[in-house]
């Protein structure tokens, strides 16, 4: 089982690839496909952004529960 210090490494490297692919997209807009990525690339950020937090409590909450047991 994750530690809760390792599941947050994850969930912030992952937030790191997403900003990382967002500003490499800045590169390559003139393509219309490309554009259609980035937007899509910027939405799943905006995704992360509320999912991180939610994850994270709802993965304390889980950890607190079954400590209680």
């Amino acid at each position: 089982m994750l530690t809760p210090h390792e599941f947050e490494k994850i969930l912030k490297s992952s937030e790191s690839f997403a900003l990382d692919f967002k500003s490499s997209m800045h590169a390559v807009i003139d393509d219309k496909d490309l554009l259609n990525t980035a937007k899509l690339a910027k939405d799943i950020i905006s995704i992360s952004r509320i999912f991180y937090p939610l994850s994270k409590m709802t993965f304390f909450s889980i950890t607190e529960h079954n400590a209680a047991r």
